[in-house]
Order: structure tokens, then C-alpha cells, then sequence
């Protein structure tokens, strides 16, 4: 799940992507977690949320 999307703005906790917009090439940054749900009620309940650092990927904060 994507968080705090900007592409002015960044910290060092931020991820980056190249987006194309409009033809010219532009940096995204953003944060994103793996989130744990607990399922099978009305609403799913989020228990956990693992932030992903830069370099890593969804493997590793599982």
C-alpha cells in the first residue's frame, strides 16, 4: 500500500519512481508499507503495518 505521494517533497525514509507525464520524465516520491488485515468480518480489521525502507521490497519487510 502507497502512502504521502509528492513530487516535490521527500525525506530520507522516501521511496522514488520515474513516472512520464505529459512526455517529460518526473521523480515520484513516496512511502509504502506491507499491511497485515485480519479478514472475515464486516470491515477487515488492519492489525500491522512494516514500513519498506529504500533498497528493500515486500519480501523483506514481511
Amino acid at each position: 500500500m502507497s502512502f504521502f505521494s509528492s513530487r516535490q517533497r521527500c525525506c530520507p525514509q522516501c521511496l522514488l519512481r520515474r513516472l512520464v507525464v505529459k512526455g517529460k520524465e518526473v521523480v515520484e516520491y513516496f512511502h509504502r508499507g506491507v499491511v497485515s488485515y485480519l479478514v472475515g468480518f464486516r470491515m477487515p480489521i488492519p492489525l500491522n503495518i512494516e514500513m519498506l525502507r529504500p533498497g528493500e521490497g515486500e519480501l523483506t519487510a514481511a
